[in-house]
């Protein structure tokens, strides 16, 4: 079995951020998929950019804002629709769900190979908040 992660992320006007959350899953992300809800500066270049210059496969994809369960929904259709455009196994390929602000922090004994459950919850830190949030899920559950 080979794991794999896509980054999945919906974006608007987040060029001053792609690259930073990019260079975060250097190393851990397999692809990434970007869903762009309608920007008007340069983030759909920008990603398009470091994944070309980082040998990362990427899919920016445009989808108009109507509203976030919505446009979430149809973004994680998009993003399986590319894990299938690469030939990639849905059971073996988790979406990892991140916001274009965000920075993945990855803890030392993390093994993709590992992975086995349909949805991994992550921590996630704000200031002093934690809290926990499932940003992990395989790509063959609705």
């Amino acid at each position: 079995m080979t794991n794999r992660i896509i980054l999945h992320s919906m974006v608007k006007n987040e060029e001053r951020n792609v690259h930073r959350l990019l260079n975060s899953c250097r190393g851990w992300v397999d692809a990434a998929h970007f869903l762009d809800t309608g920007s008007t500066d340069r983030t759909q270049e920008f990603a398009k950019g470091w994944c070309e210059t980082n040998h990362l496969p990427c899919w920016v994809d445009s989808k108009p804002f109507k509203d976030f369960g919505s446009t979430r929904t149809a973004g994680l259709q998009r993003c399986r629709d590319y894990v299938a455009s690469l030939g990639w196994k849905p059971e073996e390929t988790w979406l990892l769900l991140l916001d274009a602000d965000m920075v993945l922090g990855v803890r030392d004994d993390f093994k993709k190979q590992d992975l086995k459950h349909p949805m991994y919850q992550v921590e996630q830190f704000h200031g002093e908040m934690r809290y926990w949030n499932p940003r992990l899920l395989r790509a063959d559950v609705e």
